[in-house]
């Protein structure tokens, strides 16, 4: 399995994710945009799945047949959000305001 990435800013926390999800896999390899070399395309084309990022549907045009590929969609975990947010959010409300007396 292989995980694409735009950004290599964002590899550690996408592959951190997938395994998140699919934790019975054992290994997987990221591969990240504007990486033209030899290994990334063989990585890639030796892949039973692609996991790519939000506008790299491209990549599963070219892939193999018997080849998978599926778009990888960050999205927020509602329970984290319902429980850290909102404390965040009553914090900065709290918090005086730039030229406030008080």
């Amino acid at each position: 399995m292989v995980g694409y990435s735009y950004f290599p800013t964002y590899v550690s926390m996408m592959k951190a994710n997938v395994m998140r999800y699919a934790p019975h896999l054992s290994r997987l390899t990221m591969v990240v945009r504007g990486d033209e070399s030899e290994s990334a395309r063989a990585q890639i084309a030796a892949a039973d799945v692609l996991i790519y990022a939000t506008g790299a549907d491209y990549l599963a045009a070219r892939l193999a047949p018997g080849q998978s590929a599926f778009e990888y969609r960050h999205t927020p975990d509602s329970q984290e959000l319902r429980s850290v947010l909102p404390p965040l959010l009553d914090r900065c409300r709290r918090r005086e305001r730039p030229g406030s007396e008080g």
